[in-house]
């Protein structure tokens, strides 16, 4: 009889073993469903926060792309202007030679006439010598 109960602690030893197994492998289950749990609850957290900051990125890109595209208009408009500004200046420029060169031309025309005439010879003449007496008295 010893021996059956012997058998019969050694089954309840076992029971008692398996039933304590199963409450460990369930409390383990328990951790792990809290820990899957808190896991997928950061990892919604993290792609909640990851989509965010790409809405935002993309936003700065657009504003970005945008500033550069103002910009580069502004600065082609600038360039334009400083051109036309340039292309009327040296037009202006041009025309205030082509006037000077006429002048001097008419100036230099009028001069050799006055020249060769016998009263522009003799005023020539003249300041000449006044020319050469300035220089004698001075030294």
């Amino acid at each position: 009889m010893m021996r059956n109960n012997m058998s019969e602690v050694k089954s309840f030893d076992e029971t008692v073993v398996r039933a304590t197994e199963s409450l460990q492998i369930q409390r383990n289950d328990d951790k792990s469903e809290k820990e899957v749990n808190q896991l997928l609850k950061d990892y919604r957290h993290e792609n909640l926060v990851l989509r965010e900051t790409v809405v935002r990125l993309q936003k700065e890109l657009k504003e970005t792309l945008t500033h550069q595209l103002e910009a580069k208009e502004v600065e082609e408009k600038f360039i334009q202007d400083v051109e036309k500004r340039y292309r009327t200046y040296k037009l202006e420029q041009e025309e205030n030679q082509e006037k000077l060169k006429k002048k001097h031309d008419q100036l230099l025309q009028r001069y050799n006439a006055l020249k060769r005439s016998k009263l522009g010879h003799l005023t020539l003449k003249y300041w000449d010598f006044r020319k050469k007496l300035r220089t004698r008295v001075s030294k």
